[in-house]
C-alpha cells in the first residue's frame, strides 16, 4: 500500500513528531510509540510546544490512527533532559486472567538513562 500520513507536524500544535521504533500489534490493535521534540541548536523552525513522549493507537488495521499519552519526563536540566525512542510491547497473559492487553512502554532519555 501506499505510504500515509497518521500524525502530522500540525496536528496538537506545530511541533515535529519522531518515530524510532516498531510497533506492538495484537489482532487489529496497533500501538506506535513517537514522541515531540521541537527543533534544538539553530534549527529556524516555526514550531512550538511541549516535548513529551505518547503512542499513537489504530483499533482497525491502521486505517485510523488516535495519539494517546502525554508523558514528560522532569528531569535535573529541563532544556535537555527529554524522553526519546519509546518502545512498546503487549505483556503476556499473567495466571490471572486468560488473555492481556497490557502494555510495557520503556524510554531512552537524551542522557542515556532507562
Amino acid at each position: 500500500s501506499k505510504p500515509k500520513k497518521i500524525y502530522g507536524e500540525d496536528q496538537d500544535g506545530p511541533i515535529p513528531k519522531v518515530i524510532a521504533n516498531p510497533p506492538a500489534i495484537k489482532g487489529s490493535t496497533i500501538v506506535l510509540p513517537y514522541w515531540r521534540q521541537n527543533p534544538r541548536g539553530t534549527a529556524q523552525c516555526k514550531t512550538k510546544g511541549q516535548d513529551y513522549a505518547g503512542v499513537l493507537i489504530s483499533t482497525d488495521g491502521g486505517s485510523s490512527w488516535v495519539p494517546h499519552g502525554k508523558i514528560v519526563h522532569h528531569g535535573v536540566k529541563p532544556d535537555v533532559d527529554r524522553l526519546i525512542e519509546g518502545a512498546v510491547a503487549f505483556l503476556p497473559p499473567n495466571r490471572t486472567h486468560g488473555s492481556s492487553d497490557e502494555l510495557l512502554q520503556i524510554f531512552r532519555t537524551t542522557r542515556d538513562i532507562t
